[in-house]
């Protein structure tokens, strides 16, 4: 089984997660296209995740 990670993913995607160390759920990592500075996790509902700690493992997906 691959290794959780923390920090950002190398690429935009939905992400097999792990939120504050106890949920498990996909997220997005997603980058705007206009100021690639800004970064989030973004759940299914498009609601981000900021205020959370997420680890992440596995490969980028097109698919929640």
């Amino acid at each position: 089984m691959d290794e959780w990670k923390s920090g950002p993913p190398p690429k935009q995607g939905w992400y097999d997660c792990r939120i504050d160390g106890d949920e498990e759920d996909r997220l997005q990592w997603w980058v705007c296209v206009m100021n690639p500075k800004k970064k989030h996790w973004k759940n299914r509902r498009g609601e981000y995740m900021d205020q959370h700690k997420v680890e992440w493992f596995g490969s980028a997906d097109a698919n929640p």
